[in-house]
């Protein structure tokens, strides 16, 4: 079983807010240039998972750095504020998840650990006022690494004053989970709302 669970931290995108990109794509696609597209429609997505991308979430880049990257890339027409604006369209709130989590906070200490760029956080925390029930969050922009590098963790649990073993850690990934799991971390991966919320509860033994 474990010692009790003393503190809990949630992942921001997809746990607590759903993720669509269709509408941002489109409305990026048609400012953007479509030869260049065709070469880097993979960096349209902005999910993370290019180098660029990744650098940016990771806080190497600044603002305008990336978008002259993504400027560059697929030739897109509109101003860095339109880009942002694209790019905080992507959030829908998840409301199950949102509303347990409001709930665990009320009985232990609860975290958020994202890996965001400046462009989403803090600012999701003012668009979305049903998030702020946390004691802290830990966003990768900031802490200068991102999951699933275990600096993160570190440097997460350094921010909060937390212990890994006594942690609970609910996140989407797959790698993301494995790597808090070997830092010590109890851990759900979240699949669904019901899902992950029956899984935390066994974990957490509330009544």
């Amino acid at each position: 079983m474990g010692a009790p669970i003393q503190y809990v931290m949630f992942d921001l995108g997809v746990v607590l807010l759903h993720l669509d990109y269709a509408p941002a794509q489109a409305a990026c696609i048609s400012q953007c240039d479509p030869e260049r597209l065709a070469a880097g429609g993979k960096f349209l997505r902005l999910l993370g998972r290019t180098p660029i991308v990744d650098a940016y979430e990771r806080g190497e880049l600044t603002a305008q750095q990336f978008f002259d990257h993504f400027v560059a890339a697929t030739g897109f027409r509109g101003s860095l504020d339109e880009f942002i604006a694209i790019w905080r369209s992507i959030f829908r709130e998840n409301t199950p998840m949102i509303e347990f989590a409001h709930r665990v906070s009320k009985r232990l200490p609860t975290f958020l650990m994202t890996n965001a760029s400046d462009q989403h956080v803090p600012w999701v925390f003012d668009r979305y006022r049903s998030l702020n029930f946390f004691r802290d969050y830990a966003a990768s922009c900031y802490v200068g690494a991102a999951k699933p590098d275990p600096v993160y963790y570190q440097r997460a649990l350094n921010k909060f004053g937390a212990r890994a073993e006594v942690s609970l850690f609910v996140d989407d990934r797959p790698e993301n989970i494995d790597a808090a799991q070997a830092l010590g971390f109890r851990c759900v991966l979240y699949e669904n709302p019901e899902q992950a919320i029956g899984e935390s509860l066994k974990i957490l033994d509330f009544p």
